[in-house]
């Protein structure tokens, strides 16, 4: 199984290195990521403090996932219907492999192609931050004195890397649900993209506390690299509770039950994947193919 699923894997790969699509979204997200960081920077610089090389770097971060994430969109929806749109899904199926292995093999791909991305601009919008700005403190150059210090502005960058990497690798497989859901390539494009941006748009605005926002997996990047921005010039002093408190299930009368995933930011996008990926591959298996 593990043969079939490399070998497709590999094939998968090869296609989406032919594909104009992986550059083009490349270039596309490398722009944004540096743009990002250049215009999203401190308000100012003085004698006493440069531009910070954290709130460059999260900046550019928090442009460049967001296109990322909709790169993931438009492939994951791309990934089934564009074989249903092409007649190749049939083609595919005549060969000694198995529904799941098919499906294993493209939510592999659409994983690594996630990691790709997410790594990239995290690599890009870091070179920016530190060609431009400087490491170092947050210095008041009116109080003379640290609001934060190095070691824990790290490590709040630290975090706010590890809370976007699950969001946009949840979006991969929100596409992959759709894409399994019609059979035109550009149907599931659209759907898909349009489902999110109403609850990117949409709900995220109509909702405004914390307690809600904190179930849309999408909204994790923005989040963790505007606090993380904040840091940087000062400004902030600490993470929100809802974001790092579990997730908890009422159960009524009977109490609540918390998920044992850890804070909402791992625990809001790993149930997201797992919702997705297990729909996704139901409605896969259980489509009609050969008539």
């Amino acid at each position: 199984m593990i043969g079939r699923i490399a070998r497709l894997v590999g094939a998968e790969l090869l296609k989406l290195r032919r594909h104009p699509f992986f550059y083009v979204s490349v270039l596309l997200v490398v722009t944004g990521t540096v743009l990002g960081g250049l215009f999203l920077r401190e308000e100012r610089e003085t004698v006493w403090r440069s531009y910070n090389a954290i709130s460059i770097f999260a900046g550019g971060a928090r442009v460049g996932l967001k296109l990322a994430t909709f790169v993931m969109l438009v492939f994951g929806a791309l990934l089934f219907a564009g074989e249903f749109d092409k007649g190749t899904i049939k083609v595919l199926l005549t060969r000694p492999i198995r529904r799941s292995d098919l499906f294993l093999a493209k939510s592999a791909v659409a994983t690594l192609l996630a990691l790709f991305l997410i790594g990239t601009v995290l690599y890009i919008s870091l070179a920016v931050g530190c060609s431009v700005g400087e490491l170092g403190m947050v210095w008041d150059d009116q109080s003379y004195v640290s609001n934060t210090s190095y070691e824990a502005l790290l490590d709040h960058a630290l975090r706010a890397m590890g809370m976007s990497v699950l969001p946009v690798i949840a979006a991969a497989f929100f596409g992959v649900l759709v894409s399994n859901l019609t059979e035109s390539s550009g149907f599931a494009v659209a759907i898909t993209l349009t489902l999110f941006l109403l609850a990117d748009e949409i709900v995220l605005r109509v909702f405004q506390t914390d307690e809600v926002r904190r179930f849309f997996f999408n909204h994790y990047p923005a989040y963790a690299f505007d606090i993380l921005r904040d840091f940087a010039r000062g400004s902030s002093t600490r993470w929100k509770d809802a974001f790092e408190s579990p997730v908890v299930v009422p159960l009524g009368s009977w109490g609540s039950v918390p998920i044992p995933l850890g804070p909402a930011y791992v625990t809001v996008p790993v149930l997201g994947i797992a919702t997705f990926a297990a729909a996704g591959f139901a409605v896969f298996r259980g489509r009609n193919i050969t008539a």
